[in-house]
């Protein structure tokens, strides 16, 4: 691709059509944003990483412009199917994935069941569990948040997610009333379609990586459930270990050095 290219993009797959944009050149850079978020999550850090990458970033299914019909699967199985469509759509055989918290989830599905399509990884704050008493923690922050969700107290279950992700930079540019919005009603789709699967995924199974990754967490985010144990999840993986600057949204909260990280880990894995 072209510098300075921006394109947007529709992509079928399983009752769903995946709305993403390109932004830049040279090799593809997929990234995959978490819960409460959509595409717009990476939209400065992409402007950064596009002198050097096409930056693809998507809306997950369900979540903003990616609509669903009716009795569609929302697994991770097949949102990795989706992530590997938008590669082929592309042209792309294998690509490097950057992901966010329970984006995380996607991209290391992805990595095994189609490593052929993944060339390096970084995972910023996943839900994934490195033992039995780390998962017993995502245990009961899952029934708080379930809870929430059985009695539709959407923003009780915002709160509860704000909580996990251990605070948020209070200098960072302030998220406008309609993706507000937005954000709630993307809340939902974690809290009905993915949560039971997202939160259990390493439990009794075996995750195995055959590329390169790190997993990072950031350095203010000192008491969230998905930084506290990174280093853990880290070593369980067999991934180098990362603390990086700022709280779990480090994409949008600090998206040149985010930028900056992203392309200096790429790099070292080259």
């Amino acid at each position: 691709m072209n510098r300075g290219v921006h394109m947007e993009f529709s992509v079928e797959n399983e009752n769903c059509v995946l709305q993403g944009t390109v932004e830049g050149c040279g090799p593809v850079l997929l990234l995959i944003h978490g819960v409460a978020c959509d595409r717009t999550h990476f939209r400065e850090a992409a402007r950064y990483l596009s002198p050097y990458y096409s930056v693809v970033t998507y809306d997950r299914r369900g979540y903003s412009d990616s609509k669903t019909g009716e009795n569609a699967s929302f697994s991770a199985r097949v949102q990795a199917e989706d992530a590997v469509r938008i590669l082929d759509y592309l042209g792309c055989g294998s690509a490097a994935v950057a992901a966010s918290s329970a984006g995380g989830i996607v991209a290391l599905e992805m990595a095994q069941r189609f490593p052929e399509r993944v060339s390096r990884l970084f995972l910023h704050e996943i839900p994934l569990a490195a033992d039995a008493a780390v998962q017993e923690e995502l245990d009961r922050w899952h029934r708080e948040m379930a809870k929430a969700a059985a009695n539709r107290n959407i923003a009780k279950a915002m709160s509860l997610l704000v909580r996990a992700m251990g605070g948020y930079a209070r200098d960072a540019q302030p998220v406008a009333p309609d993706q507000q919005v937005r954000n709630l009603e993307n809340l939902k789709i974690f809290l009905y379609h993915e949560m039971d699967e997202f939160l259990a995924y390493g439990r009794g199974r075996k995750v195995y990586l055959p590329m390169p990754c790190v997993i990072a967490s950031g350095e203010m985010d000192r008491s969230g459930l998905f930084s506290l144990h990174a280093p853990e999840t880290a070593q369980s993986l067999g991934c180098r270990y990362l603390r990086v600057p700022g709280y779990h949204n480090y994409a949008s909260d600090l998206p040149y050095s985010y930028a900056v990280t992203l392309l200096g880990v790429l790099r070292s894995m080259n």
